[in-house]
């Protein structure tokens, strides 16, 4: 990747705080959730569980993409994204959330530097000024891809796909980056040199980030935070500790996790973090 010494791109060290519930459907295709932690400044947290346990929707809460049923979403101890009881909802456009969506949702008929520009305006941008031009371009050279800018997105790899979707994301100047399963699309050779690059960059900008993923391996990587997840009741395994998992042995040692295996979730206490 390029030098990161972009002078307009601002990242504060960050603490999210979340307590969200929030209810989709009815009768008995009804899901809750219930989903309680905070991450520490500059901290990655994996979000780990089967498929439809509610992680997607927290990020969503977090994005303000979705809005709770009640509850708190904090940054920095004081800038409050939402809270119910004191009516505070901020537009998600004005949160300062670098969203990846899974599987990138790149719109197909805008080049690489018009999707990355969305994330600067929140519209379609068909022409853009100087200074977003600008901006999109150092965003794509930072992370390799400047030559691409005026491609379509059928005319792009799937890992300069993510790269391209990544940049968009942090066009916004987020204060916390939310990534939806970032490599599953992704074949493993693929998905394990744009993982190492993916932590460099977030190293580097210390950014703080929620990453999504059934993967082992991502969490052996990414893990600082670990946050399962079971039928939308999340828990902060505050015993966790990647470093002392040896790679190979991740998977037993997740599958053996006692909160995934507890038969009453709402027994478990969420740890706050």
């Amino acid at each position: 990747m390029a030098a990161l010494g972009l002078a307009w791109l601002w990242y504060k060290e960050g603490l999210l705080y979340i307590d969200v519930h929030k209810t989709v459907g009815t009768g008995l295709g009804a899901f809750s959730l219930h989903s309680t932690f905070s991450l520490p400044e500059h901290g990655l947290a994996v979000l780990f569980g089967a498929s439809g346990s509610g992680k997607t929707l927290t990020l969503h809460c977090v994005a303000g993409l979705v809005q709770p049923d009640y509850g708190t979403v904090r940054l920095h101890a004081q800038r409050v994204l939402y809270d119910s009881a004191a009516g505070i909802a901020i537009p998600a456009r004005h949160r300062r959330v670098g969203y990846m969506a899974q599987e990138y949702a790149l719109f197909p008929h805008l080049t690489v530097e018009q999707n990355v520009a969305y994330g600067l305006t929140g519209l379609l941008p068909r022409c853009l000024n100087a200074e977003q031009r600008e901006k999109a371009q150092a965003l794509l050279s930072m992370l390799g891809i400047g030559q691409l800018a005026k491609r379509l997105p059928s005319q792009i790899s799937g890992g300069q796909k993510q790269r391209v979707a990544l940049a968009r994301a942090l066009c916004v100047q987020p204060e916390i980056l939310l990534l939806d399963e970032p490599f599953s699309a992704l074949d493993p050779l693929l998905r394990r040199r744009l993982r190492v690059e993916l932590g460099e960059l977030l190293e580097a900008l210390r950014l703080p980030c929620l990453i999504i993923s059934h993967d082992p391996d991502d969490v052996a990587y990414f893990a600082d935070n670990l946050i399962l997840y079971k039928q939308g009741q999340a828990h902060h395994w505050q015993a966790f500790d990647r470093h002392a998992v040896p790679a190979h042995e991740m998977t037993e040692a997740l599958l053996a996790a006692p909160f995934l295996h507890s038969e009453e979730v709402d027994a478990v206490e969420p740890a706050r973090g």
